[in-house]
């Protein structure tokens, strides 16, 4: 009777560990897809941003328009509000980047680690990029307004 007793309770310990271990897989699942998920839209909006700002940097080298004082007016907020954007995404920016360094430091492939490294590397070099854009129209409305 004991021996059988600890024969179910060492199929129940096992049958516990399975069911933490499915859990811990079920998790690690969906952390991987809401990190390839949340750098996705991040992405996408960091390309709306950029071209964005790509207009406004095209715009600050007509000059001649930006001496009508309506445009100039409308050029620059676009520039503020775009500003304001970029600030208020950078905490998204270095909680994405978390996300990445956790979910890589967790994945045993080797070639997968590498993928979400690189395409983390990629964003933080186009968001540098964004920044230089941003400060070069920032730049030419400080030339606007002297």
């Amino acid at each position: 009777m004991v021996l059988s007793r600890s024969i179910v309770m060492y199929r129940f310990d096992q049958y516990l560990c399975l069911r933490i271990r499915r859990a811990v897989l079920e998790a690690t699942l969906r952390s991987r897809t809401d990190f390839h998920t949340a750098l996705a839209e991040f992405e996408d909006w960091l390309d709306r941003i950029a071209g964005s700002l790509a207009e406004l940097e095209a715009l600050s080298a007509n000059t001649q328009a930006l001496k009508d004082t309506a445009k100039r007016r409308e050029w620059m907020q676009k520039h503020k509000e775009l500003e304001t954007e970029l600030d208020a995404h950078e905490s998204v920016l270095k909680t994405v980047e978390e996300m990445g360094r956790k979910l890589g430091a967790g994945l045993e492939s080797g070639k997968e680690r590498s993928e979400v490294q690189n395409r983390l590397e990629a964003v933080s070099q186009r968001w540098k990029d964004v920044r230089r854009t941003e400060e070069s129209v920032r730049y030419a409305c400080f030339l606007i307004l002297k």
